[in-house]
């Protein structure tokens, strides 16, 4: 018998697991395996998925997140190795007469079915080809930051009919977790910007998934060396790609995602317009009535979890809410108990008390998913706000496909 656990010594309770063996009520780890044992390559464009793990033929098979990308590895009882690396992801997979078949969303591209041998990717479905052969989808071209102590990727989505002589407003857009990561798979609402003039922005600040503890460690740093990496980002696709008005940028993300868009707009003028998403304002809060509930300060290593209120405090966009100059947008689901809506009111009674131009969108019967798998009129109704809001603060009028 075989478990995946870990003893939290070195990295706290975010540490990832290990394969240990269960033998005379002991636990004896395996081998040493730095990622995780779980795909976290974010997607808006995902319906269900196939089994993610499994033994089959005395081998047991689990895909999980390698930097950027959602691999598909073995472990054979001794050792782990990998069986399926791509630009892409592999969302689901099943053997079939001793093939492999998977669920893959490969480079820009949506879920299809594919027969996989060693390199060779056989495709056997094709029930979304009608979107690139009817849409323009724009290929995300990668940008590096160059940094100590670990270096962040990122990507741009360049506009349709871009002109590389004109200018462009931009989105930066930041995943949840924190422990998710972006890829080159297809992003429905980053594509919908594109179309829609914008350039697009996006990347993996420390904290994020697919590159070992270390990097994932944002234990007492959130909103600290997170942030340092976001800016350095957009620093570098600033320079990198001068089509960018660097007045006009806005910035958006969902969950921990949201939690950033709060922490920015709270720390720089930077960014022209922001809406923030099922977002976090208030840790104090967000630790007694989230169904997340005190993992959070257990996870930080915070000393004494009964008397933490200012650490806290410390890392709560609230706290800098009269810093807040930004135009921000809220988005917020009535039933979702991951971040409760009670986040959203307080940063935005900051706001209103503050003068600051705000608006709140509340989405009844709709939870922590609504941009993932919400129902599609409210689906349809999130973006439309957010994109509004975003061209409606922009200094230029935003054209598109």
């Amino acid at each position: 018998v075989y478990a995946w656990a870990s003893f939290c010594r070195k990295y706290g309770a975010m540490e990832y697991n290990q394969i240990h063996e269960v033998k005379d009520n002991t636990l004896t780890q395996v081998c040493f395996y730095p990622l995780g044992s779980y795909n976290s390559v974010t997607s808006d464009c995902r319906l269900g998925h196939s089994a993610t793990s499994m033994v089959y033929d005395g081998k047991y098979y689990f895909t999980n997140t390698n930097n950027y990308h959602g691999d598909l590895q073995v472990f054979d009882g001794s050792s782990i190795s990998t069986v399926v690396t791509s630009e892409g992801s592999v969302d689901g997979f099943v053997f079939i007469n001793g093939g492999l078949v998977a669920l893959f969303m490969g480079e820009n591209s949506l879920q299809e079915v594919y027969a996989i041998d060693a390199d060779n990717f056989t495709k056997l479905s094709s029930f979304n080809d009608f979107v690139k052969d009817t849409y323009y989808v724009s290929p995300a071209q990668h940008v590096v930051v160059n940094k100590l102590p670990y270096a962040v990727d990122g990507w741009v989505l360049l506009p349709y009919d871009y002109d590389e002589s004109k200018k462009y407003p931009a989105i930066l857009d930041i995943h949840g977790g924190p422990r998710g990561a972006y890829g080159k798979v297809f992003y429905h609402e980053m594509q919908y910007w594109a179309n829609h003039g914008y350039v697009v922005m996006y990347c993996n600040p420390r904290g994020s998934d697919g590159k070992g503890d270390a990097f994932a460690d944002l234990r007492k740093n959130f909103g600290n060396i997170d942030y340092d990496d976001i800016m350095d980002f957009v620093d570098e696709v600033l320079v990198q790609y001068p089509c960018i008005d660097v007045d006009n940028i806005g910035v958006t993300g969902g969950s921990y995602g949201g939690y950033m868009t709060n922490w920015i707009v709270g720390h720089t003028n930077r960014f022209k317009v922001a809406a923030t998403q099922r977002s976090i304002s208030n840790w104090v809060t967000e630790v007694m009535d989230s169904d997340y509930g005190v993992d959070f300060p257990i996870e930080q290593q915070f000393a004494d979890i009964k008397h933490c209120a200012d650490d806290l405090w410390f890392f709560s966009p609230l706290k800098y809410a009269n810093n807040v100059q930004t135009p921000l947008l809220f988005i917020h689901s009535d039933e979702d108990y991951r971040c409760p809506l009670n986040e959203g009111y307080q940063f935005y009674t900051a706001l209103i008390l503050n003068g600051v131009e705000t608006r709140m969108c509340i989405f009844h019967g709709e939870n922590h998913e609504l941009s993932r798998s919400g129902k599609p009129q409210a689906r349809v109704r999130r973006l439309t706000e957010i994109t509004s809001w975003m061209d409606n603060h922009m200094d230029r009028k935003v054209e598109g496909k």
